[in-house]
């Protein structure tokens, strides 16, 4: 994909390959750098892999400099292969580290997670078809985080694991030892292969002293994340046994049903434990009533009838009502005012049409 196009005739032009930090990167230096000689371009690694798309290794000379992280695991995509083939065209290339440690997150995995595949904790999902209620299940899911010395091993193999890349992918400058220096001050991570934009900044300065290409110091003093809107909880008792001098126990998944949301860490669990119980996610698609009795919603207090806009979701089973129009729902998630005002209802119905099943 082709960056930032200028009128001058024959812009110098830098290639970024990699993950989702080589568009980062890209980004980064279309907006911010004051030098508009150059033109930016970006290749995404696991979109032409997994499409099978070759790299274009015949067409480097196209490019003056070739910006990368290592791949040490697919055929005919090599970290050395990209090496070689700037040598011999006599392209410059900057190698930077894969953005990926694990070190805050012990026992999590990629997978389905409530609506879509997200990175989770398995044992939040599988400890709910054993637990007999949400205060029980809590207890279960958090003692191996208060009890474990995983957490230790996992924070020593996730470095070694950056370290490790750095060396057999031949990265141009490392960061692991920055993440081992402050991971603990600041969140550095979002997702397991999300930095934050602390990390960012970082990298982008220890890449730019390979690229030496001026940059408005302004990238410098912004807060602004660029992969906001995605964020796995860090435990609160990982938080306490690493030492580390934050809390974030927020969710997010703005790819997901929940959109901007932020999942509060309770809400978290209740989400997990609803999910383990094999609860659906409902959406309203229009304004609607939520009601304890099943009466028109005129003839009813506001004690036993919820209004709910139609960005109201919903965790719940459901099971048909005795007015057919109706679902009976068991909720095992909600925002929280609307679960504090449905808090003591023995029985919850919602009008079937302005309602939809997303999962």
């Amino acid at each position: 994909m082709r960056g930032r196009t200028l009128q001058s005739p024959e812009p110098k032009r830098v290639l970024f390959y990699g993950a989702c930090h080589a568009t980062i990167f890209a980004r980064v230096y279309e907006t911010f750098c004051t030098d508009f000689s150059y033109s930016f371009d970006r290749i995404t690694n696991y979109e032409i892999i997994s499409q099978g798309i070759p790299f274009p290794y015949d067409r480097i000379s196209e490019w003056d400099i070739v910006v990368f992280s290592p791949i040490l695991n697919h055929a005919g995509y090599e970290t050395a292969r990209v090496i070689d083939v700037c040598i011999k065209n006599n392209v410059k290339y900057v190698c930077y580290p894969h953005l990926h440690w694990r070190g805050y997150f012990p026992y999590v995995e990629e997978g389905n997670f409530v609506d879509m595949p997200f990175w989770h904790y398995p044992a939040s999902v599988a400890l709910a078809s054993t637990s007999d209620d949400f205060e029980a299940y809590v207890q279960n899911f958090n003692r191996p985080f208060k009890e474990d010395y995983h957490l230790f091993e996992n924070l020593e193999f996730s470095t070694h694991k950056l370290q490790e890349t750095e060396k057999l992918g031949e990265c141009s400058f490392t960061i692991s030892d920055f993440v081992k220096i402050e991971f603990r001050n600041k969140r550095l991570f979002l997702i397991p292969g999300h930095p934050t934009q602390t990390l960012y900044v970082e990298t982008i300065r220890r890449l730019n002293e390979h690229l030496n290409l001026p940059l408005d110091p302004s990238y410098m003093y912004s807060a602004s994340e660029p992969q906001d809107g995605v964020k796995l909880p860090i435990h609160p008792d990982v938080s306490e046994r690493l030492g580390l001098r934050f809390q974030d126990a927020d969710f997010q998944n703005n790819t997901s049903l929940f959109g901007s949301r932020t999942i509060t860490w309770t809400d978290y669990l209740r989400l997990a434990y609803g999910f383990g119980k094999k609860s659906t996610m409902w959406k309203a698609n229009a304004e609607t009533a939520i009601k304890r009795i099943l009466k028109p919603s005129e003839e009813l207090s506001e004690n036993d009838c919820v209004w709910a806009s139609e960005v109201t979701i919903l965790q719940a089973h459901a099971e048909q009502a005795p007015d057919p129009l109706f679902w009976k729902l068991n909720i095992t998630w909600a925002d929280p005012y609307l679960r504090h005002k449905l808090a003591n209802w023995d029985n919850v119905y919602v009008y079937k049409r302005h309602w939809r099943e997303t999962v």
